[in-house]
């Protein structure tokens, strides 16, 4: 996010969208291989990194762990596309997505809770919140690759 921003704004501005969407795929083809070379990593060795860093009692966290980690690939790609979303639009369109999440979030829980649901609902329903925000962040930002605003919507305050 906070890399893609300023460059987004500039290359925006300048109508430079082919390098934009250039940068953009760089970044993502660095920042989802690595994050998802980090959760895999993560399913491995949860349980033994939990029980000798925090004790043997620690290790049963090692399976909600390992469930809400999957999570953190769609988190990426929206902490990566959120800067060309903010340099690109002026409507609120991550503000609008983390609403969406959060609702799906909601929803979900409260279907688990009135249907009794162990833990593992729970997480899936973190999990499955955070893969609609990724998702709607990724149409959002293949939308605004497709067809950017001209600059004279951007905001003249950005360089």
């Amino acid at each position: 996010g906070v890399v893609l921003l300023p460059r987004a704004a500039r290359l925006a501005r300048h109508g430079s969208v082919h390098v934009l969407r250039e940068h953009v795929g760089r970044l993502l083809a660095v920042v989802l291989p690595l994050t998802t070379a980090a959760v895999l990593a993560i399913q491995v060795v949860a349980e033994p990194v939990l029980a000798g860093y925090l004790g043997p009692t620690f290790a049963a966290a090692a399976d909600p762990l390992r469930a809400i980690s999957w999570a953190a690939i769609p988190w990426a790609a929206f902490v990566t596309l959120r800067g060309l979303l903010d340099a690109s639009e002026v409507r609120p369109l991550n503000a609008r997505d983390l609403g969406a999440a959060v609702l799906i979030y909601v929803g979900l829980v409260v279907l688990a809770s009135l249907a009794g649901a162990d833990a593992r609902w729970y997480h899936a329903s973190f999990v499955a919140a955070a893969t609609a925000l990724g998702l709607l962040t990724l149409l959002e930002a293949r939308a605004t690759l497709a067809s950017p605003p001209a600059a004279a919507e951007l905001d003249p305050a950005l360089p």
